[in-house]
């Protein structure tokens, strides 16, 4: 558990969404970006929008694509998208959200 005090303005979470927990992240109200595995559930979305410098989300793994519904109460977010089959419908599901992708193909590794 990460103190409250922390001036945090990025936080990434490494593990795959069933591992991992987004609730209380509003504790850090300075965070600016979020990069995650897996689509936040409709509680963690809340508390995402509970934070008033967020300007970029990072979801690996960003599906199943249906589930990107959960993330439109954050508006027009920039919003980057990892290993998503179906763009065309994750804009459908985001029609406010700044979108960028990032597939398999765009990764580079140094």
């Amino acid at each position: 558990m990460l103190p409250e005090e922390l001036p945090l303005t990025e936080l990434e979470l490494g593990g795959r969404a069933e591992y991992r927990s987004l609730l209380g992240v509003e504790r850090w109200p300075g965070l600016e970006k979020v990069i995650v595995t897996g689509i936040p559930s409709v509680e963690e979305v809340r508390g995402l929008g509970k934070l008033p410098a967020l300007r970029q989300l990072v979801i690996h793994g960003a599906r199943p694509v249906a589930d990107l519904v959960r993330l439109r109460p954050l508006g027009a977010l920039q919003i980057e998208l990892g290993e998503v089959a179906d763009r065309s419908a994750a804009r459908d599901a985001l029609p406010e959200a700044k979108l960028t992708f990032r597939g398999r193909e765009d990764l580079t590794f140094t």
